[in-house]
């Protein structure tokens, strides 16, 4: 059997007893106890009545009027009331109900349940407990009290924080973590939440600067263009970077340039190959900072390896601005690069006659017909046919293209030209790296 210590004392019991009979007396002072009224007047003298209170009719002596559930109305002398109070019909409903059940292990249950489904939780905890009086092993009123059952022992919430707290573990966002970590989780929550805060203010202002009321579009406008806090990136990232309107993008770029975290180089970069307007993407390049430039040439390198060419020469324009000697070796492996392309080409259709002959719609050579027919040609063949009778069909092909971009940012970084010879850069590479290792530039 599972021990448990109940948080409860004898005490507590007690007083519940004693309120029990409180509540008791009380309704045997009132003539009518009607449960489904929600005002309650308590009078000084120690009675209750519950009824509804009638709306004010400017009785001199403050006097209030109450209709009973009979009907009958009566009327209360401002010197008798000690308090009013109005609440909705369930806490009357639960008075009644708790004044009149058998102290049985059933009966609570069913009046704890009615309580949960009522959202009376604390009257809930009292049953629940009251519960575990007959039955400590009662599971489900464990659980609605919040207890955890461990190695044979049901613990509080508080007991099971402590004991946790003995193992160097505190709660934090519903889990719990190493004590050591609790700071810099902290940290993390609190920036986390400022950033939705300004993707939320960044998304209304951007709202208002593109609305029709000129004298809010420019608030939003001059809101937007004063932002220089690091917090906001995500939410310009999210809100203007994707924007359809060139002039969004543009004022994107215009934003983050102004932001002096290392964290606006990143998107700046991003921009800067990645970015279809021209004058934007030249915009972003030029707006990252001297001292930021390594996260850029990160962002670049990595850009050299991008399925699509064009990205490729980008990042090799932007490396040739801003690279180092740690690009060298990236720029040498994508002098040429291989990529995917999806083209449009013909379909030759050919038909049988009823001879057994073939027939097309076209003068085919008779070899290539023949060759056709024998299953000589399995992946087609391109012929240049009248475009209106042409039948085509989308193929991907893979080149290999040498990137002129790419071989001036390495001339320029190296004075060096070796063309597209990529072996030829990769043995000068390894002989220049050698000699800057055993034989470094002496002051």
């Amino acid at each position: 059997m599972h021990s448990f210590r109940h948080p409860r004392s004898a005490t507590s019991h007690y007083l519940r007893v004693v309120l029990r009979s409180t509540l008791l007396v009380a309704a045997s002072l009132v003539a009518t106890v009607p449960s489904a009224f929600a005002d309650v007047v308590q009078l000084k003298q120690g009675g209750v009545i519950r009824g509804t209170i009638q709306p004010d009719k400017g009785n001199a002596d403050g006097a209030i009027e109450v209709q009973l559930v009979s009907g009958t109305k009566i009327s209360i002398a401002e010197t008798d009331i000690d308090k009013v109070t109005k609440r909705p019909i369930r806490f009357e409903q639960y008075e009644v109900k708790a004044q009149t059940i058998e102290d049985t292990l059933e009966d609570h249950w069913a009046l704890a349940e009615w309580c949960r489904e009522n959202v009376l939780l604390e009257q809930r905890k009292v049953h629940l407990e009251r519960v575990l009086d007959f039955d400590p092993e009662h599971k489900p009123a464990h659980y609605g009290l919040g207890h955890t059952l461990q190695e044979g022992e049901w613990l509080t919430k508080e007991e099971v924080e402590e004991r946790k707290r003995e193992e160097g573990l505190v709660k934090f966002n519903g889990k719990y973590v190493p004590i050591s970590q609790l700071e810099k989780l902290q940290a993390q929550h609190a920036q986390s939440k400022a950033e939705k805060e300004w993707a939320a203010k960044i998304g209304l202002w951007l709202k208002w600067a593109t609305g029709v009321q000129q004298e809010q579009a420019q608030v939003g406008l001059n809101n937007l263009k004063g932002i220089r806090q690091e917090e906001a990136l995500p939410g310009l990232i999210q809100v203007l970077s994707r924007h359809d309107n060139a002039e969004v993008r543009n004022l994107f770029v215009e934003i983050v340039a102004q932001i002096s975290s290392s964290r606006s180089a990143f998107p700046l970069a991003t921009y800067a190959v990645r970015e279809d307007v021209t004058e934007i993407r030249r915009r972003a390049l030029a707006a990252i900072r001297q001292e930021h430039q390594e996260v850029a040439q990160g962002v670049f390198i990595k850009a050299l390896r991008d399925k699509n060419n064009t990205v490729v020469r980008r990042a090799a324009v932007a490396l040739a601005r801003v690279g180092d000697i740690r690009a060298v070796n990236p720029l040498i492996q994508s002098l040429v690069t291989r990529h995917s392309f999806k083209v449009r080409v013909a379909v030759p259709t050919v038909s049988m006659r009823t001879n057994g002959s073939f027939g097309t719609p076209y003068n085919l050579p008779p070899d290539l017909i023949a060759g056709i027919a024998a299953g000589q040609f399995p992946y087609g063949v391109i012929i240049n046919l009248p475009a209106e009778n042409v039948v085509t069909k989308v193929v991907p092909i893979s080149l290999a293209l040498e990137n002129d971009e790419v071989l001036a940012a390495l001339q320029k970084m190296t004075s060096q030209n070796y063309g597209f010879d990529e072996n030829a850069w990769t043995r000068w590479w390894n002989l220049e790296r050698h000699q800057l290792i055993i034989a470094p530039d002496l002051p």
